[in-house]
């Protein structure tokens, strides 16, 4: 029941629409007055009024001139109206359209160039491990404020790892925690450690690689082949063997995609 008296309501008339109106009405009245002015003044020309009867070129070219003049004025405001019409229409259609585009449909229209952060603007480290220290990483990514991933690469600038800042703190909680003699110095601990740990190296390798050419459909869709995978390296032709030029993560592709 609600639902029917809710179709029924119409919504009110906005002041442009009583404008309009009103224009409408006021020059249509004119017209018809000026009509009858003239039609009563040549009316006093045929019946013998030779005053008028002088005057009835000025009566015309007056008659002829405001009719011009109303038709001009009143031909601009409606155009004027109508056309804004046509093009809040026609906005609301486009918005329209943009809305019913599904995530996937926008992530395929997105190449992952726009979207990918170039080496300059990442915060990474290079191979080899042993000359990484764990405790500096984190200070260095802190001081950075880059994230909380650190890529890591190769002499040549080969994509080779990804390591999660939580990944690192873990690993260096798990150390301290251990029982060995002696005790291990946590703040000595590099990056190979961490890499020659099972586990660790599991999730530092847990990373896939698209072309610089694809887009962030084909990204999420690499994302999705992979469990637990959150981040793309980007490099000319796909392969890990070729120089890094972009990154993305799993945040920025799920970011892109909201319609």
């Amino acid at each position: 029941m609600a639902e029917n008296n809710n179709s029924e309501v119409k919504e009110k008339p906005s002041i442009r629409d009583w404008v309009a109106f009103l224009i409408s009405i006021i020059s249509i009245l004119g017209l018809v007055g000026i009509s009858i002015a003239i039609f009563t003044l040549l009316k006093g020309e045929v019946e013998g009024n030779t005053v008028i009867g002088r005057d009835t070129d000025k009566i015309m070219t007056v008659f002829t001139t405001l009719v011009a003049l109303i038709g001009s004025w009143v031909g601009t405001i409606l155009a004027f109206y109508f056309s804004r019409e046509n093009f809040e229409s026609a906005t609301r259609n486009v918005t329209a359209l943009v809305n019913q585009m599904s995530p996937q449909e926008k992530l395929k229209s997105i190449p992952v160039k726009e979207k990918m952060e170039p080496p300059e603007r990442i915060f990474s480290v290079k191979l080899p491990a042993e000359q990484n220290l764990l405790a500096t990483m984190l200070k260095d990514l802190e001081a950075t404020r880059r994230g909380n991933r650190i890529p890591v690469l190769s002499e040549s600038n080969f994509p080779a790892n990804i390591v999660h800042k939580s990944t690192i703190v873990e690993f260096l909680f798990e150390r301290s925690r251990a029982v060995v003699s002696p005790p291990q110095d946590t703040n000595a601990l590099t990056l190979k450690d961490l890499l020659d740990d099972p586990e660790m190296i599991k999730r530092a390798n847990n990373f896939v690689i698209v072309k610089e050419d694809a887009t962030l459909a084909d990204a999420k869709a690499a994302l999705d082949k992979q469990f637990g995978c959150q981040d793309v390296f980007v490099t000319k032709n796909g392969t890990k063997d070729e120089p890094l030029l972009g990154w993305i993560t799993n945040i920025k592709i799920a970011e892109s995609s909201v319609v």
